[in-house]
């Protein structure tokens, strides 16, 4: 009977635990990029194209890829975030037309 109520403390501590843990969604949808910027990082501005419009700032690791990416166009982009957060890591990105 022990041996239950141990694994039921430890079962439900580590769901406990799991359920705090540090969440992040991978979105991917069509954006036209408003603004780049160079604060402390590569990062840009999106505006989300969806049924709900939307403004993010994606952060980007490569300065080649921002340096080919170009304001007021249309991109199909994947980017990590946060939920209920309006930044994030921009993961994947391409022309709208290809």
């Amino acid at each position: 009977m022990l041996k239950k109520v141990i694994f039921l403390i430890m079962f439900s501590l580590v769901l406990f635990i799991s359920s705090c843990s540090n969440v992040s969604n991978t979105t991917g949808i069509y954006v036209v990029l408003s603004k780049k910027q160079t604060l402390n990082d590569f990062s840009i501005i999106i505006n989300d194209l969806g049924k709900n419009p939307e403004q993010f700032e994606l952060t980007l690791d490569n300065e080649n890829t921002w340096n080919l990416i170009k304001e007021n166009e249309l991109y199909r982009i994947t980017f990590d975030h946060k939920p209920n957060k309006k930044s994030g890591d921009l993961k994947t990105i391409f022309p709208a037309d290809t």
